[in-house]
């Protein structure tokens, strides 16, 4: 299958990285967790949308988690999210994604994020900028930068 490759641009960046490098560690994950949870949101809403359902049970467990198990342990993700499939859908999720010999594909993760990769990333600079702001008032003597206020336009 060909690889294809998308370019997104976003303006302002440096002024969020020099932002997000101001704050403390905990209030940095927290708003790297927020903002990322928040576009995680919009894929999996797609996700959900587009997923074939008989029953229900593969749509009801597409989920964005903080956490997830692998060999047995729960993992905690520090600033980021998962976007994935939780409960017994995780078992046979992939087949519906990708297919089997007795089975085609239906595609619903993929599709997801192609159609709303550009949303979640505004999402994401929108929330940020939000988080980046709520943190700042929680320190003391510590300015907002105005000039994030382009990651949302």
């Amino acid at each position: 299958m060909a690889v294809r490759k998308r370019t997104f641009k976003m303006r302002g960046l440096s002024e969020l990285q020099k932002s997000l490098n101001t704050l403390p560690d905990r209030l940095r994950e927290n708003a790297l967790k927020n903002a990322s949870a928040a576009g995680a949101r919009v894929i999996r809403d797609e996700a959900k949308r587009l997923v074939a359902v008989e029953s229900g049970g593969l749509r009801d467990d597409i989920v964005v988690a903080r956490t997830f198990k692998q060999r047995g342990r729960r993992i905690r993700l520090r600033g980021a999210v998962v976007l994935g499939i939780r409960g017994s859908s995780r078992f046979f999720a992939h087949l519906i994604e990708f297919g089997s010999s007795r089975q085609s594909p239906q595609p619903f993760m993929r599709p997801a994020l192609r159609a709303k990769a550009a949303e979640a990333l505004k999402v994401i600079g929108a929330k940020l900028a939000k988080e980046i702001n709520k943190a700042a008032s929680k320190l003391s003597g510590w300015k907002s930068v105005k000039s994030i206020k382009r990651l949302t336009k």
